[in-house]
């Protein structure tokens, strides 16, 4: 028991744990809050977008509950596919706004829909292929809108004036049981539909929920869009986008064994390869944006193959046993099974899907195997047919067992599956049969039974979900060549690219039509020479412009891009092709030779056919280089003939990335020339396939016309073509006609301008003349006056002779003035008299000494100032200096140059300036400073200086001009 002291030091103590773990709590809690949102960026990449990121996101809508009846058939399975429509949405973050909001565009890229029509009949539309439109030189537009979203993901503008989406006309797409054409026309998306599924999106983005983007059928959203009485299963998928999408599915496991045997303890999937660590165990995590089967690949090994079908959303557990892998037996296709495929078992949410390839696995096997080969062609069709029909049986009873478990969308693919694999095993049956019923028969198609055809022209290929399945699309080819089959019957039997393009714009429609077409041009394509892809080329616009499935287009453009890399003239496209011993091959060290390359798919013995047309070739002048695929060098090669002078042999591996530059493929040869400035001369592609074995020799042969003639046109290709020369003289002529209408031009404009600062100066002038000519002006009056005022105080003071001499001499010096007023500048000579009859007048009111002083060889009459410039330096001298000294007054007039300026200074010995400041009274000196300022302004260096004498006792003014 404790006592107090015990006690209360002891709950202290807790009272304090419990305060303490409240802190921590408390503080964990708030860091948490703080964390939360980087933890969510960081999981999360819509909240890390920057402007030009974008993302894709497919739409799937269809009818609540819609589920395949019970004990129905494969066929009526395929029939009983439910009305879906699809939208492709892509969205492009085009800024952040600074209110912290977003700027969305959004583009509908893709509508599909499928329809059944109360008679039965199904229709469709899907906006990447629509109806085939030749000559048509229009791409393919959408609907594009312009949406603002807040940080919650709240539309806040949502632009309703841009474009609608057009009415649709969806046409049938089963088979044609009548020669009708019947079309429904419909809005494929109501603005409200399109503007809540946009706002539901945006929303999740925002709050991080990527499990609704996952695939999954969303019960909100369905009942956001309800149209009508019509309601629903909605699921929304992310696609693509321009960054790492969060992957939606787990894969981990167990494999026993997996180190003790020959295998690498890898998993090898279609997204990268799974390590295995030491106990067997393995995890990771895969992005799937298709419901599908994916391939896992134990080691490399195909006896060790599994495809089981996986959904977004999925965890899958995968457990097996890698012990005696290699015992197997014939199995799905060309595989095997083997005791590892039996020993795979499955758990997790996606095990009940994963389990129905296995359970396939055998049923493929036995419906492929027995007629895989041509000696089914001997095979009664009752037969086959009845092997077809126990198939089926034992699919149905397989599909029912699994549909309390299996999902619907699993079991609607392997429906699928199932009726194209057993259509296309007729139509192989059919090819192995030449299309007869027997060899016997008279007529291609005669004598099947009527329901033999049932199952191949019910396909419903137009509009189908799966179209991007390997099944699908093989089954297309082989559906293709059947019906260009039947219409040979029509048109005698003819044969390639027009007659396939053709037969392909007959049978098909929708997705198959442009697959089809795609087949045929990329065949058609391969097989061309440049020269001949020109007769190609309307077709392969058609089809560019046309199709909105870039998964078709882009293949098939850079296949004509290499294609027209080969046009003559061009230089050589042959780059970057690493060699097997490592090294790059180099043609630029063969120029100044004409050049032959041979490159070679075939086997290498097959070289041997060229020694005969190399060996009649002057080495000086061509050089041939050979590409040998190294997978097939393995073939004899006579050593002597490679030995030849002017043969360079060299292996490649025949990787697409190595040999980008050229399509070819196994089995094929093709043969290329350069001229000696390595430009192509010519190309002769699939030289390979055009081999014959000659009768008489029993040796393979091939006819070198068309090399012969290519290696003359190489050797006879001069150094500029007559394109290249008249481009030439084109570009030439331009350019002078160019050079000499700018040599005009500019000649123009340089007399325009030159003119124009011709007036401009003369304006300058101009105005600068009568700006001194005004300041002249009030100069005048301001002589006159005081001129004036001395003969007053003569006359006042009785001196009537001195006045009349004044005014005598106040004469002829207002003629002076008034003959050099209009002029701007005046020799000094006569500026000098003005001034000397001005002193002379002076003298007569103030009775002061005067001297003038001019530099010996100074000649004024050559030099010119700016009139009654001196004047009134002289006048202020006498007003101001003199005036009250009387006869002890002196006034010095100095004329002098000094370092090629004029320099004229005048000296008195007056009492001086008060702190070198202007008088208010001196108005000549401001006159004649103002009319210095306008000198200086154009460019003349003209000043004025005033300085005291030191004794104080006097001032010289020193007026300082150029000379010129």
């Amino acid at each position: 028991m404790l006592n107090d002291r015990q006690y209360f030091p002891t709950l202290s103590a807790l009272l304090f744990q419990i305060k303490s773990n409240m802190k921590q709590k408390k503080l964990l809690t708030m860091a948490l809050s703080l964390l939360f949102p980087l933890l969510l960026s960081a999981q999360n990449p819509f909240l890390k977008l920057k402007a030009g990121d974008w993302f894709k996101m497919q739409v799937i809508l269809r009818p609540q509950g819609s589920l395949l009846a019970d004990g129905h058939s494969v066929i009526d399975r395929g029939a009983e596919e439910m009305d879906k429509n699809q939208y492709d949405l892509r969205f492009v973050l085009v800024k952040h706004l600074a209110n912290g909001n977003e700027q969305y565009q959004v583009t509908l890229e893709r509508v599909k829909f499928k329809r059944r029509g109360n008679d039965g009949t199904w229709y469709g539309y899907d906006s990447f292929y629509p109806s085939y439109l030749q000559g048509n030189g229009d791409t393919l537009s959408r609907l594009i809108r312009t949406l603002e979203i807040d940080a919650a993901g709240k539309i806040i503008k949502f632009d309703h004036q841009q474009q609608t989406y057009p009415p649709i006309n969806m046409s049938e797409i089963g088979p044609k049981k009548f020669i009708r054409s019947t079309v429904i026309s419909f809005d494929p998306l109501p603005s409200f539909l399109f503007q809540n599924i946009v706002s539901y999106i945006s929303r999740e983005i925002k709050k991080a929920n990527i499990r609704a983007l996952n695939g999954s059928f969303n019960a909100e959203l369905r009942n956001l869009i309800g149209w009508g009485n019509i309601q629903n299963d909605v699921s929304l998928l992310t696609i693509a986008a321009s960054f790492p999408l969060p992957q939606n599915v787990v894969i981990k496991g167990r494999i026993l064994n997996a180190f003790t045997t020959g295998n690498k303890p890898e998993i090898y999937t279609d997204q990268g390869i799974i390590k295995i660590n030491a106990d067997g165990t393995f995890e990771a995590k895969m992005l799937v944006t298709q419901p599908s089967p994916v391939l896992f690949i134990y080691g490399q090994n195909p006896l060790c193959a599994i495809k089981p079908f996986i959904k977004p959303g999925d965890t899958l557990i995968i457990n097996a046993d890698a012990k005696n892998y290699q015992d197997g037996s014939a199995a799905h296709g060309e595989s095997t099974t083997s005791p590892f495929s039996e020993s795979v078992s499955y758990a997790g949410s996606g095990a009940s899907d994963a389990l129905i390839d296995k359970q396939l696995t055998n049923l493929y096997t036995n419906q492929m195997q027995p007629f895989a080969n041509r000696r089914a062609s001997v095979v009664p069709v009752e037969e086959f047919m009845a092997y077809q029909e126990k198939g089926k049986k034992e699919f149905n009873a397989l599909m029912d067992a699994n549909k309390n478990t299996a999902s619907k969308t699993a079991l609607e693919y392997y429906n699928a599956e199932w009726m194209y694999l057993q259509a296309q095993a007729k139509l192989y049956f059919l090819f192995l049969k030449e299309y007869r019923y027997s060899p016997q028969s008279g007529a291609a198609f005669a004598g099947f039974p009527e329901n033999y055809f049932t199952a191949i022209d019910d396909l419903p290929i137009l509009t189908d979900d799966y179209a991007n399945s390997d099944w699908y699309k093989s089954c297309v080819e082989w559906l293709h060549n059947y019906r260009s089959a039947r219409l040979s019957i029509i048109n005698g039997g003819q044969s390639g690219f027009l007659v396939d393009h053709a037969s392909a714009l007959a049978s098909f429609k929708g997705y198959a039509l442009y697959l089809a077409l795609s087949n045929v041009l990329r065949e058609a394509l391969h097989k061309s020479s440049w020269q001949n892809s020109k007769m190609i080329k309307p077709y392969y616009l058609n089809f560019i412009n046309n199709c909105g499935d870039s998964a078709l287009t882009k293949p098939l453009i850079k296949q004509w891009e290499r294609l027209q890399a080969w046009e003559p003239g061009k230089p050589s496209p042959v780059k970057n092709t690493v060699l097997t011993n490592g090294k790059m091959l180099n043609l630029e060290q063969f120029k100044g030779k004409n050049i032959c390359l041979i490159v070679n798919y075939a086997a290498g013995e097959d070289l041997e056919q060229y020694r005969d047309f190399i060996k009649k070739h002057d080495p000086a002048k061509v050089q041939f280089v050979i590409l040998q695929l190294k997978a097939s060098a393995a073939y004899t090669i006579d050593k002597s003939f490679l030995n030849l002078p002017n043969v360079s042999y060299y292996e490649v591996d025949g990787s697409n990335k190595n040999m980008s530059w050229l399509d070819i493929e196994g089995g094929e040869s093709s043969v290329l020339f350069f001229d000696k400035w390595l430009r192509v001369v010519d190309d002769v592609l699939d030289l390979g396939s055009k081999i014959i074995i000659n009768s008489t020799t029993n040796k393979k042969e091939f006819d070198i016309h068309k090399l012969d003639n290519a290696l003359k046109k190489a050797e006879a290709t001069p150094r500029f073509s007559k394109v290249q020369k008249a481009k030439f003289y084109t570009v030439l002529g331009w350019s002078t006609c160019s050079i000499l209408f700018s040599f005009v031009i500019g000649y123009f404009i340089y007399r325009n301008r030159l003119a124009k600062i011709k007036r401009d100066i003369t304006l300058q002038k101009r105005i600068k003349e009568l700006e001194i000519k005004a300041i002249r002006s009030q100069m005048n009056p301001h002589f006159i006056f005081n001129s004036l005022n001395s003969i007053q105080s003569l006359i006042n003071n009785g001196q009537y002779k001195q006045a009349n001499i004044y005014l005598e001499k106040f004469a002829v010096m207002m003629r002076k003035v008034l003959n050099n007023s209009e002029k701007t500048l005046v020799a000094l000579s006569e500026e000098l008299d003005a001034v000397m009859l001005y002193c002379q007048l002076e003298q007569l009111r103030f009775d002061f000494a005067f001297k003038l002083n001019v530099e010996n060889g100074l000649n004024t009459n050559l030099i010119e100032i700016p009139g009654m410039l001196i004047q009134p330096l002289v006048e202020n001298a006498i007003v101001h200096g003199l005036a009250q000294k009387g006869s002890s007054g002196n006034l010095e007039i100095n004329i002098y140059t000094e370092a090629g300026y004029l320099k004229v200074a005048v000296t008195d010995n007056g009492p001086g300036f008060k702190d070198m400041i202007f008088s208010t009274e001196s108005f000549g000196l401001k006159l004649v400073a103002e009319r210095l300022a306008i000198l200086k302004a154009d460019a003349s260096e003209a000043k004025m200086t005033i300085s005291n004498h030191t004794d104080k006792t006097g001032v010289t003014v020193t007026l300082t001009l150029p000379d010129n």
